[in-house]
């Protein structure tokens, strides 16, 4: 009986990623126990939990059953790369029903990108706050955030520390839609040895963040150099509604010296006062 070469095996199933046909992964991860790994690699690559992103239940209800099978099967967390997570009133709330959530968070040690976002409110709406989240929860997230794997980080609709932002020491893409910024520090522990500044590449603002905005601009480590190097930055896409967001892209243009592509959407009247030099 001929044999197939494991890397072979390896390179077939890479080859089924690349074409997101998942069905065909999960049916070859049936299929024998060589292929369990290299399959589970792409069928846990992504975890999507507390968000609208399944049809028949409520995005609250599906934290359970993702604590359930991270505590079941540790293992399952290190093959997590991208993690998306909605944080809103019911998941807050689930925190003290299912205080293994901020156990389960805590077994993630390999995430690239994160998103956390209140899938609850959008647009002008006020989301959640960074303070009405329970310090062990708070703990669990900035357990994320301060990897050196990290290097995409999305927010949305949520209140928090800028401060919270400067902690990933490797962080290359910065994305932001409707945040606010609160006023005071969060524990800096991990981070504390990453003593550059934080040089991203790409940086995506939406409505609602130009408070945030101009808050990264100024917000400077212990040693007084500026926390965010926007000298790297290749890559700025912008969407104003307000003279606010056109101020706050023009801060940005003129400490992004390298900048390659730059996209501004918004309110037409708004964009009629923005000059470029």
């Amino acid at each position: 009986m001929t044999t197939i070469p494991v890397d072979i095996l390896e390179h077939i199933v890479d080859i089924l990623a690349s074409d997101d046909d998942q069905g065909s992964i999960k049916a070859c991860s049936l299929m024998c126990h060589s292929l369990l790994h290299f399959c589970r690699r792409h069928i846990f690559k992504t975890i999507i939990v507390g968000t609208h992103s399944s049809d028949d239940k409520q995005p609250a209800s599906l934290i359970p059953l993702f604590c359930r099978l991270i505590c079941n099967a540790p293992h399952i967390a290190d093959y997590v790369r991208i993690l998306t997570m909605g944080i809103h009133d019911d998941s807050a709330r689930l925190c003290s029903k299912y205080p293994e959530f901020a156990y389960v968070l805590g077994q993630f040690n390999h995430i690239q990108s994160l998103t956390i976002s209140d899938p609850m409110h959008s647009g002008a709406q006020q989301g959640l706050s960074w303070d009405c989240i329970q310090p062990l929860f708070q703990k669990a997230i900035l357990h994320l955030v301060q990897f050196d794997t990290l290097t995409s980080l999305c927010l949305g609709s949520i209140r928090l520390p800028v401060t919270m932002m400067k902690l990933s020491p490797s962080l290359r893409r910065l994305e932001l839609d409707n945040v606010q910024p609160l006023t005071f520090e969060v524990e800096d522990t991990a981070a504390t040895s990453n003593s550059k500044p934080l040089c991203l590449q790409e940086f995506k603002v939406d409505s609602g963040s130009s408070v945030v905005v101009n808050t990264i601009l100024s917000v400077r480590r212990s040693e007084g150099l500026h926390a965010f190097d926007f000298n790297s930055l290749r890559s700025f896409q912008a969407s104003w509604n307000s003279q606010d967001g056109i101020d706050a892209s023009r801060n940005v243009l003129m400490r992004a010296t390298h900048l390659v592509t730059f996209e501004l959407t918004g309110d037409v009247m708004a964009l009629t006062t923005m000059y470029i030099y």
